[in-house]
């Protein structure tokens, strides 16, 4: 009660601070979004420092940054700054607000302790806001005495620097898209994280760790749970940082869904793990959506069959609830009860034809009711395609795991030959079986079998599937104004040495990353014969990878799509490329492609903070 009092005293002061600036900048204030809550504060703290919690065990704990240099971007009313403040006791805790006119005089008190080490970046060091690049002399002189630049050449430089923490909060809304990118703030983290690979910005002073908050629904692209949405960015992020969702909201952001069974299947994993290390959780507010259903999944044998997953989808409980909710009354059909026979009249706008088909179809139904026979019918296409979905889903796994035995050696030659020929009668069958459907359906089945194959991995292909454990949820009126937001923990780590140590290989590994993943559907030999005639002739026999069923790879590589890509194979590819007698000069080929040569350093592009 003391909690959510807080939180509305906060969410007040804010809204009166928001009415003493001018007009022109309330926009612009207004849409950031605070922390407000103080026992979400709490609970992070919690899930940071306490050595009793699992999550401190399993995941890489603050302590080690105890009474380290600490920036903050975007402190605001400073809420969260005093939480974590007090946590870590920093020897500096630098404040960087660009609007002070509005949160100064939430600031203001920690600023004016007693021994205060807080310090507030004046405005002149701010400068167009593009603070983070080595140009800022006066801000490391004056605010960072006890840090030194790196140069990228030196071996420090890629040591975690434990005594600097980087804390930021950009979450705006509404989230407005800013060129290509989703948002402003999208296209900063972008740079955040670039600039680990580049050792410029904060990452000068060596691998720095960042906490940043965004806005729930764009923390899929730097940390997404689907192969779906697995791009280009995804995979740099992946050589140059962990992430970790710290807290984040329950459900999932983004449009694509990967079969439910398999988030079942990663949230048992992740309580089997706490489990079997006799860990506790942090309670009920760590637990994910797919908790309830754990206890009804048999983890150790997991399979892809379709039918298990009959109340896979959110929406079949939704819909069960609407239907139980109509049969009792509490739903009418027609706005004001208006039968379908009504005169036009009294018909509301929208038009009497209730019966119409097409997009203009529901004209006089009540929303309620229009959802429901929304979803009536989405479980009339999940059934019907279900059958097919799931059958092939088991036939694909079946192959996967023709194609293991094959080659984990264990078979003499005789069976070897049997197995493969076996393999290939199996594979003919299924590529018959496939193209009878049509393509949607084609593409969900892709879809459902690269989930399952990168989850089923030993080393998941995605980031969230190696999670230590659940995130925290939040609530929207743990912030103001009321949208909810996601913690993430960025621990940078040093580019892999076969990249790190040639700026010339560097620059070819993101040439062919990039034009691979234009089009992350297709195959890895149609993508490489895009990028050269004869590419994948020359170059897919020089990456055993790719075609060992143990590593990732596939028997045919036909079958293996660009989105399923390991940085071993990438990292194969690129040194095969750079060995490759008849490869096109580098020079011709951005020029087809309509690239500029990569230059190895600074990000280009330079960005105001907001």
């Amino acid at each position: 009660m003391a909690g959510a009092l807080q939180t509305a005293i906060m969410q007040k002061a804010l809204t009166n601070a928001f009415a003493q600036v001018h007009r022109h900048k309330q926009r612009a204030i207004l849409s950031r979004v605070n922390i407000v809550s103080p026992k979400l504060c709490g609970r992070l703290s919690s899930y940071v420092v306490n050595a009793d919690d699992v999550l401190t065990k399993l995941a890489p704990s603050l302590k080690g940054h105890k009474n380290c240099d600490l920036v903050e971007l975007n402190p605001g009313p400073g809420l969260w700054s005093s939480k974590i403040h007090e946590v870590l006791q920093p020897r500096t805790h630098i404040l960087v607000e660009r609007d002070q006119d509005v949160y100064l005089p939430f600031l203001s008190p920690l600023l004016n302790k007693s021994d205060s080490r807080y310090r507030l970046a004046p405005p002149s060091d701010l400068g167009n806001g593009d603070f983070w690049h080595e140009e800022r002399a006066n801000f490391d002189t004056n605010l960072l005495p006890l840090q030194r630049l790196l140069k990228p050449d030196e071996p420090e430089s890629n040591d975690v620097n434990r005594s600097l923490l980087l804390i930021a909060n950009l979450a705006q809304y509404p989230v407005k898209r800013y060129g290509r990118l989703t948002s402003l703030p999208h296209l900063i983290l972008h740079q955040l994280i670039s600039a680990i690979r580049y050792h410029s910005g904060f990452q000068a002073y060596g691998l720095v760790r960042m906490l940043v908050w965004i806005v729930d629904s764009e923390k899929k692209t730097f940390l997404p749970r689907t192969i779906a949405e697995r791009k280009k960015f995804t995979v740099q992020t992946e050589i140059s940082t962990d992430i970790e969702e710290i807290a984040g909201a329950q459900e999932l952001a983004g449009f694509q869904r990967r079969e439910h069974e398999i988030d079942v299947a990663s949230a048992a994993r992740v309580a089997r793990n706490i489990r079997e290390l006799g860990l506790r959780t942090p309670g009920s507010s760590s637990q994910s959506r797919e908790a309830p259903m754990i206890a009804q999944s048999h983890v150790e044998g997991v399979s892809s069959d379709a039918s298990k997953a009959r109340l896979s989808r959110v929406w079949y409980e939704e819909l069960a609830d609407l239907e139980q909710r109509y049969e009792q009354g509490l739903i009418k059909k027609y706005v004001e009860d208006l039968p379908p026979h009504a005169s036009k009249e009294a018909q509301p706008l929208g038009g009497p034809k209730t019966e119409r088909k097409g997009r203009n179809a529901g004209g006089g139904l009540t929303p309620e009711f229009h959802r429901i026979c929304e979803l009536r019918k989405q479980v009339k296409v999940e059934a019907k395609n279900k059958g097919h979905v799931g059958q092939l889903l088991d036939e694909q796994a079946a192959l996967e795991d023709l194609e293991l035995l094959i080659a984990s050696g264990t078979l003499t030659q005789e069976e070897k030959e049997g197995k493969e020929k076996l393999l290939k009668e199996s594979s003919d069958r299924f590529r018959c079986n496939l193209e009878k459907l049509r393509t949607p359906v084609q593409e969900r089945v892709a879809y459902a079998s690269d989930d399952w194959k990168a989850f089923r991995r030993k080393d998941p292909l995605l980031m969230w599937d190696r999670r230590a454990s659940e995130p925290i949820e939040v609530q929207a009126d743990d912030f103001f104004p009321n949208q909810k937001l996601a913690l993430l923990d960025l621990q940078p780590k040093p580019l892999p040495s076969s990249l790190r140590s040639s700026p010339k290989l560097y620059a070819l590994f993101e040439y062919i990353l990039g034009n691979l993943f234009v089009q992350p559907k297709q195959s890895i030999a149609q993508g490489l014969n895009q990028l050269a005639p004869g590419a994948a002739e020359a170059l897919i026999p020089e990456v055993p990878a790719l075609t060992d069923p143990q590593r990732g790879g596939r028997t045919n590589v036909e079958q293996l799509r660009v989105r399923m890509l390991t940085f071993e194979m990438l990292e194969g590819l690129t040194l095969a490329w750079d060995n490759w007698v008849f490869k096109p000069k580098m020079g011709d080929l951005m020029t087809r492609v309509g690239n500029a040569p990569l230059e190895l350093g600074q990000p280009k592009r330079r960005t105001t903070l907001v």
